[in-house]
């Protein structure tokens, strides 16, 4: 994932200047190898002032190298108007690894036909308005089995709850 940032930055800014990286998904990544699925897309979320509103264009790239933008997404309010930029450090992969380390390799075992959703983001309902990454176990029918929200900044383990 973050290989992809300073160029999808660059391409964002100069779209739309003012533009700032406030969130990242995925909704396919592999249970095995915490790589993006073959058809899923690393979607980058960027925030800019719309007058008093916030505007949002979400720029996606995907396995074979092709980008693409979603100008003007409707994102809900409830989203920080934040740059996440400075904080993200640590790379999807690397992430995986650690949330494996921190119990997914349990959870994983037990639903191999399960898939991961990733995502970077700020949320104020964890009690502080830092950077999370959140990876979601997801079952076959689309339910979540479980959640491991990290720092992305230094790995640190902030929850997890697995239901597999």
């Amino acid at each position: 994932m973050l290989q992809n940032l300073p160029l999808v930055t660059s391409l964002a800014q100069q779209f739309r200047p003012g533009a700032f990286f406030s969130r990242q998904s995925t909704g396919g990544v592999s249970p095995t190898t915490g790589h993006l699925l073959d058809g899923d897309a690393w979607n980058f979320f960027f925030t800019f002032p719309q007058g008093s509103q916030t505007g949002v264009d979400v720029w996606a790239v995907y396995n074979d190298g092709h980008i693409t933008c979603s100008p003007d997404f409707n994102a809900p309010r409830t989203w920080a108007s934040v740059n996440i930029a400075p904080h993200v450090l640590l790379d999807s992969p690397a992430a995986f690894a650690l949330a494996m380390g921190y119990g997914l390799a349990d959870c994983v075992a037990a639903r191999p036909e399960g898939i991961l959703r990733l995502g970077y983001t700020l949320e104020h309902r964890i009690g502080a308005t830092v950077p999370i990454i959140r990876i979601t176990v997801v079952g076959t029918g689309g339910q979540d089995l479980g959640e491991y929200v990290i720092s992305p900044s230094t790995g640190e383990l902030y929850f997890k709850a697995y239901f597999c």
